[in-house]
Formats: structure tokens, C-alpha cells, sequence
């Protein structure tokens, strides 16, 4: 599920980007950082999950 997300946020990222090239843009920044948290998040998850198993 959280993967999902990841995808999804990943393809408005895209989308954000073809539409408005200026990575600097507030909008595109947020969803950004938004993007690289959800990222460590399931990787630490992950991490965890096999360090479990």
C-alpha cells in the first residue's frame, strides 16, 4: 500500500515537473520533500521487516 502511494506521489511529481519545468517552484518542492519522506519511511519499514525475519 505505502508503495502505491509512493508510486502515485511519484507520477504527480512527473506531472507537476512536465507542466512546470522550475524545479524551485514551492508546489513542486513540497511534494518533493513529501516524496523523500514517504521513500525513507518505507525503506526503513523494510529494513526493519527483514531484519525481523
Amino acid at each position: 500500500m505505502l508503495k502505491d502511494i509512493i508510486g502515485e506521489m511519484r507520477d504527480r511529481l512527473n506531472t507537476m515537473l512536465a507542466k512546470n519545468p522550475d524545479p524551485l517552484c514551492n508546489e513542486v518542492l513540497s511534494l518533493s520533500k513529501a516524496l523523500d519522506d514517504m521513500i525513507n519511511r518505507y525503506t526503513e519499514l523494510e529494513t526493519e521487516l527483514k531484519s525481523k525475519a
